[in-house]
C-alpha cells in the first residue's frame, strides 16, 4: 500500500509536467502503481477506485487546466483535503482487520482531523499563487478572502484539527505520544506557515517547504511511537 500511494501520487502529481523528465518519471510511476494495484486487497482496491473517481472529478475528466473541482474556489480545497484524507486514512483502515462496523467509529475523527490539517495547507498553496491567480483571472478561495482572512482561516482549520486530535485522545484512539506529537505539529506549522509568508513575494521553494509541514508530521509521529508507549 505504501509503495502505491508513493508512486501513485508521483503520477497524479507530475504526469502532465513541461519538464519532460518529470513527465516521463511520471508516468514510470504510473504503470507501476497499475502493477502495484492488482496485488492490493479487494477492500483496499475498492477503496482506490473511490479516491480515483475524486481525483478525476478534481481534473474535471480532461487534460489539467482550470475545469473540475479544482475551477470551483469553495470546493477545490475541501476536495484536495478530503482526497489527502482518504488515501492516508481510510485506505491504511481498509488495509487493516478492523471490522466493518467499527470503521467510521473509530476513523471519523481520525479523518475529520487530517483533512482539516491538509485544508490548512491547501489554502496555503492558494495564498502562494494568489498574485499569479489575480493575473490569469483564476478564481480561489483564497482570492476572494485576500491575505489576511485567508490566514485566519488556517489557523482556524488548524485549531480545529488540533480539536479533533484531542477527540481522538479521550475516544483512546491516540495514546498519549502520538496526541502530544501531532498537536506539536500543529503548532510548528502554524508557527511556519506564518514564517514562510512573512515576506509577500513568492519564493521557488515555498511550496516545497508547505508539503514539508505533512513530513515533518510524519517524522514527528514516528519519533512519538519509537520513544512511548504505543497502547
Amino acid at each position: 500500500l505504501t509503495a502505491f500511494v508513493l508512486t501513485s501520487t508521483l503520477f497524479a502529481y507530475n504526469f502532465v509536467s513541461r519538464v519532460r523528465w518529470q513527465r516521463w518519471a511520471a508516468w514510470a510511476s504510473g504503470i507501476a502503481a497499475g502493477w502495484i494495484f492488482f496485488w492490493l486487497p479487494p477492500t483496499v482496491q475498492a477503496g482506490v477506485v473511490a479516491s480515483g473517481v475524486l481525483w478525476a472529478l478534481y481534473y474535471g475528466l480532461q487534460r489539467p487546466g482550470n475545469a473540475g473541482l479544482r475551477a470551483r474556489p469553495l470546493l477545490k480545497p475541501f476536495a484536495v483535503s478530503a482526497s489527502w484524507a482518504w488515501v492516508t486514512v481510510m485506505l491504511p483502515v481498509l488495509n487493516s482487520e478492523l471490522a466493518w462496523s467499527d470503521i467510521w467509529g473509530k476513523t471519523a475523527w481520525m479523518f475529520a482531523g487530517r483533512a482539516a490539517f491538509i485544508f490548512a495547507l491547501a489554502l496555503a498553496y492558494d495564498l502562494h499563487d494568489l498574485d499569479y491567480d489575480r493575473q490569469r483571472g483564476l478564481d480561489t478561495l483564497a482570492r476572494r478572502l485576500d491575505f489576511g482572512n485567508t490566514f485566519w482561516l488556517i489557523h482556524m482549520v488548524l485549531t480545529l484539527s488540533a480539536g479533533c486530535v484531542a477527540a481522538n485522545f479521550f475516544l483512546k484512539n491516540y495514546p498519549s505520544n502520538m496526541t502530544a506529537a501531532l498537536l506539536l505539529s500543529l503548532v510548528l506549522s502554524a508557527a511556519g506557515l506564518r514564517v514562510l509568508f512573512r515576506k509577500s513575494e513568492r519564493t521557488a521553494w515555498r511550496k516545497v517547504w508547505i508539503d514539508a509541514t505533512m513530513v515533518g508530521q510524519f517524522l514527528l509521529l514516528a519519533v512519538a511511537v519509537l520513544l512511548g508507549p504505543t497502547h
